[in-house]
């Protein structure tokens, strides 16, 4: 959907207060918006889908450290 961006914000808590308080409107995906109880906006008439993909590219490391316990629960969420 065409838009016109207002604000720009790089503070994930800041953007949602903004949002709370009725200043503005905000792209976030689903989950972010159940999990802070936003209300969603239907945009009727435009049939455009738009998917997102991800890769994550790291080194493993010798070490049990957060990097690979977070690799590893990724691993297992898709799986």
């Amino acid at each position: 959907m065409p838009r016109s961006i207002r604000y720009q914000c790089n503070d994930f808590g800041t953007l949602i207060s903004i949002v709370r308080q009725g200043l503005a409107l905000a792209y976030v995906p689903d989950f972010i918006a159940k999990s802070h109880n936003l209300t969603s906006v239907d945009v009727l008439g435009y049939d455009f889908y738009h998917t997102e993909h991800f890769e994550l590219v790291y080194k493993p490391s010798m070490e049990s450290g957060w990097l690979n316990r977070f690799v590893d629960s990724v691993k297992s969420a898709i799986s």
